[in-house]
Protein backbone atom coordinates (compact mmCIF):
# COMPACT_ATOMS: atom_id res chain seq x y z
CA UNK A 1 0.00 0.00 0.00
CA UNK A 2 1.16 3.50 -0.67
CA UNK A 3 2.07 5.59 2.05
CA UNK A 4 0.12 8.85 1.98
CA UNK A 5 2.04 12.25 2.85
CA UNK A 6 -0.54 13.30 5.78
CA UNK A 7 0.98 16.61 6.27
CA UNK A 8 1.21 17.83 2.54
CA UNK A 9 -2.55 16.42 1.60
CA UNK A 10 -3.81 18.62 4.67
CA UNK A 11 -2.09 21.57 3.61
CA UNK A 12 -3.63 20.93 0.34
CA UNK A 13 -6.86 21.01 2.49
CA UNK A 14 -5.99 23.98 3.69
CA UNK A 15 -4.80 25.66 0.66
CA UNK A 16 -8.19 24.86 -1.17
CA UNK A 17 -10.65 26.55 1.17
CA UNK A 18 -8.46 29.52 1.49
CA UNK A 19 -8.86 29.69 -2.28
CA UNK A 20 -12.89 28.91 -1.84
CA UNK A 21 -12.99 31.71 0.30
CA UNK A 22 -11.38 34.36 -1.55
CA UNK A 23 -12.93 32.84 -4.87
CA UNK A 24 -16.40 33.86 -3.10
CA UNK A 25 -15.76 37.08 -0.99
CA UNK A 26 -15.93 40.55 -2.64
CA UNK A 27 -14.52 42.46 -0.39
CA UNK A 28 -11.93 40.41 1.91
CA UNK A 29 -9.44 43.04 1.11
CA UNK A 30 -10.60 46.05 2.26
CA UNK A 31 -7.15 47.72 3.18
CA UNK A 32 -5.53 50.87 4.51
CA UNK A 33 -4.15 52.84 1.60
CA UNK A 34 -0.28 51.53 2.48
CA UNK A 35 -1.68 47.47 1.31
CA UNK A 36 -2.87 48.83 -1.83
CA UNK A 37 -0.72 46.99 -3.96
CA UNK A 38 -1.60 43.37 -2.18
CA UNK A 39 -4.99 43.79 -2.64
CA UNK A 40 -4.92 44.91 -6.30
CA UNK A 41 -4.43 40.98 -6.79
CA UNK A 42 -7.97 40.96 -5.38
CA UNK A 43 -10.19 37.97 -5.72
CA UNK A 44 -9.01 35.91 -8.16
CA UNK A 45 -5.10 36.56 -8.15
CA UNK A 46 -4.87 35.41 -4.02
CA UNK A 47 -7.37 32.78 -4.77
CA UNK A 48 -5.70 31.15 -7.57
CA UNK A 49 -2.51 31.54 -6.03
CA UNK A 50 -3.44 29.19 -3.43
CA UNK A 51 -5.36 26.98 -6.04
CA UNK A 52 -2.02 26.55 -7.99
CA UNK A 53 -0.42 25.68 -4.23
CA UNK A 54 -2.64 23.02 -3.48
CA UNK A 55 -2.79 21.78 -7.20
CA UNK A 56 0.96 21.52 -7.43
CA UNK A 57 0.84 19.39 -4.10
CA UNK A 58 -1.94 17.37 -5.36
CA UNK A 59 -0.57 16.30 -8.72
CA UNK A 60 3.07 15.63 -6.79
CA UNK A 61 1.95 12.69 -4.48
CA UNK A 62 -0.68 11.91 -7.38
CA UNK A 63 2.18 11.16 -9.81
CA UNK A 64 5.11 11.13 -7.71
CA UNK A 65 7.24 13.80 -8.50
CA UNK A 66 9.12 15.21 -5.63
CA UNK A 67 10.00 18.68 -7.82
CA UNK A 68 6.20 19.73 -8.05
CA UNK A 69 5.98 18.72 -4.16
CA UNK A 70 8.75 20.76 -3.15
CA UNK A 71 7.34 23.62 -5.20
CA UNK A 72 3.66 23.41 -3.62
CA UNK A 73 5.58 23.36 -0.43
CA UNK A 74 7.20 26.57 -1.03
CA UNK A 75 4.09 28.34 -1.97
CA UNK A 76 2.83 26.98 1.23
CA UNK A 77 5.55 27.99 3.37
CA UNK A 78 5.08 31.17 1.54
CA UNK A 79 1.43 31.63 1.49
CA UNK A 80 1.04 30.94 5.52
CA UNK A 81 3.82 33.15 6.33
CA UNK A 82 2.77 35.92 4.34
CA UNK A 83 -0.49 35.22 6.25
CA UNK A 84 1.13 35.31 9.85
CA UNK A 85 3.07 38.32 9.31
CA UNK A 86 -0.01 39.79 8.44
CA UNK A 87 -1.74 39.69 11.81
CA UNK A 88 1.79 40.77 13.05
CA UNK A 89 1.81 43.93 11.02
CA UNK A 90 -2.11 44.60 11.60
CA UNK A 91 -0.99 44.78 15.34
CA UNK A 92 -2.43 41.63 16.38
CA UNK A 93 0.67 39.20 16.96
CA UNK A 94 -0.36 37.51 19.94
CA UNK A 95 -3.51 35.72 18.26
CA UNK A 96 -4.06 32.28 17.47
CA UNK A 97 -3.98 33.25 14.33
CA UNK A 98 -0.46 34.28 14.19
CA UNK A 99 0.35 30.75 15.90
CA UNK A 100 -1.59 28.64 14.03
CA UNK A 101 -0.04 30.34 10.45
CA UNK A 102 3.43 30.50 11.79
CA UNK A 103 2.89 26.70 12.47
CA UNK A 104 1.66 25.62 9.14
CA UNK A 105 4.39 27.75 7.24
CA UNK A 106 6.75 25.86 9.52
CA UNK A 107 5.46 22.00 8.71
CA UNK A 108 5.46 23.10 5.21
CA UNK A 109 8.89 24.18 5.39
CA UNK A 110 9.80 20.84 7.55
CA UNK A 111 7.71 19.04 5.08
CA UNK A 112 10.22 20.09 1.85
CA UNK A 113 13.00 18.33 3.97
CA UNK A 114 10.79 15.23 4.40
CA UNK A 115 10.05 15.26 0.17
CA UNK A 116 13.91 15.12 -0.34
CA UNK A 117 14.64 12.70 2.00
CA UNK A 118 12.08 10.12 0.53
CA UNK A 119 12.96 11.26 -2.77
CA UNK A 120 16.71 9.45 -3.24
Amino acid sequence: MKKIPIIESFLSIISCWWAIVLFNQDDFFRVPKVYEGLAVLGQFGWGSVFLLAAFLKIFGILTEKARLREIGLMFSTLLYGLICAGYILSGDGMSTGTGVYFALCVLAFYQIREVKAYAN
